[in-house]
């Protein structure tokens, strides 16, 4: 099994500090606005009623981040797609992964190229998350 483990900045004490602190519309007017998740937090009610209008049976998980190699449903469908239109052959689901941005396709890619103990060099500049 291969295993990702990084050292991380010591900034990212001060990030995950943060999240503590996050803006509400009701308890917390004041607080900090999360830029560094691309999550539409500020626009999810509005999403969801749209959504729910759409009878797209979405739930509010449905709009943050889902696992790694993307979900089940999802993944059965690209396999669908992928075997009738581009590989012409059976595409397994579990051997399809989506990621939901740069930074996951990264870190899967650097959890499968190295093993306990390795490391990868990221040149600088960087964002903090990769």
């Amino acid at each position: 099994t291969r295993v990702l483990a990084l050292p991380k900045p010591s900034f990212t004490s001060v990030y995950y500090a943060s999240l503590g602190k996050l803006y509400d519309p009701v308890t917390r007017p004041s607080g900090i606005v999360n830029l560094a998740v691309a999550e539409n937090r500020l626009a999810a009610p509005l999403i969801m009623e749209r959504l729910a209008a759409a009878g797209s049976g979405a739930t509010p998980e449905s709009l943050a981040y889902n696992p790694y190699a993307g979900s089940d449903r999802l993944r059965a469908a690209v396999a669908r797609v992928a075997s009738r239109h581009i590989a012409r052959c059976s595409v397994d689901p579990a051997n399809v992964i989506l990621t939901n941005g740069a930074g996951s396709a990264l870190w899967l890619l650097a959890a499968n190229l190295a093993d306990a103990g390795q490391g990868i060099l990221v040149p600088t500049p960087y964002y903090y998350a990769y």
